[in-house]
């Protein structure tokens, strides 16, 4: 399976390349692999899609403001 670093690069570089539609783009790129029959890199994409889900958000996550 892809390093969780992979993912977070992944979807950085979706955010960096389509912006907003970001989260779109790994959603298209999860349902061809797996209308394509490719269960692996489906869940792959999916893993992206949360990431670049987390990257788009307006408000950190809860944990940011921790000490």
């Amino acid at each position: 399976m892809i390093a969780d670093l992979e993912v977070w690069r992944t979807a950085e570089k979706l955010v960096v390349a389509y912006g907003g539609e970001a989260l779109q783009e790994a959603e298209i790129q999860a349902k061809w692999f797996l209308e394509d029959g490719d269960p692996r890199s489906y869940f792959v994409w999916r893993r992206v899609a949360q990431a670049a889900e987390e990257l788009l958000r307006d408000t950190p996550p809860e944990w940011e403001g921790a000490h």
